[in-house]
């Protein structure tokens, strides 16, 4: 053996990347895509009902909005629940 070649190395690198992480992401990918689907049409309703409050009072829409986002970053991101 004379050496190292560096390109096998890195190009066998990228292989084993591609073998270990493309199979997570295309079997969990489909259900968060299902689940912020879900989440989607009430939202320009709820926000234009927020902006309409915070004409009357800003602090009120401010804190509708945070509460929202707040609602919705923990009900449709979280993983599913497996039954059982």
């Amino acid at each position: 053996m004379c050496g190292v070649d560096y390109l096998f190395l890195f190009a066998n690198g990228f292989v084993l990347l591609l073998v270990t992480y493309v199979p997570f992401p295309s079997e969990v990918l489909p259900a968060v895509i299902d689940r912020v689907r879900r989440a989607y049409p009430l939202g320009p309703i709820v926000h234009g009902t927020s902006a309409l409050v915070a004409l009357w009072n800003a602090w009120v829409g401010l804190a509708l909005c945070t509460s929202l986002w707040i609602l919705w970053s923990n009900l449709c991101y979280r993983p599913a629940r497996s039954a059982g």
